[in-house]
């Protein structure tokens, strides 16, 4: 997963159409995956993760969240499905939806003429 996270904070960082998006006051967003947990800390200063545990989250998301990171569906249908448990104020769910699609990885496609 720390991969998954390097990857949309190198976007975050790196696509300054998604700097607007970011909050003034840090959002803390709990990440509890299969095997491991993550914090992500999220400001206008851009996006820092780290091991660490705390209580004192925003939104949190418990299971199969690595395909969110990727960019592989929306975070609303994971929930719908019954593979992601999500927990929080649902504006800031709506917002960290809208910033993972953002932070999507592009996949070029190759056209045959």
């Amino acid at each position: 997963m720390k991969e998954k996270l390097a990857s949309v904070q190198a976007a975050c960082q790196g696509r300054t159409h998604i700097w607007p998006l970011l909050p003034l006051e840090p959002v803390r967003v709990l990440l509890t995956g299969e095997e491991e947990s993550w914090l992500l800390v999220i400001s206008h200063q851009g996006i820092e993760f780290s091991k660490e545990s705390t209580d004192h989250w925003h939104l949190k998301l418990t299971g199969r969240v690595e395909p969110l990171l990727e960019g592989q569906g929306q975070l609303r249908l994971y929930e719908a499905m019954g593979a992601v448990e999500v927990s929080g104020f649902y504006q800031v769910k709506l917002w960290f939806e809208s910033l993972l699609w953002l932070c999507r990885p592009y996949y070029e496609t190759s056209d045959s003429a």
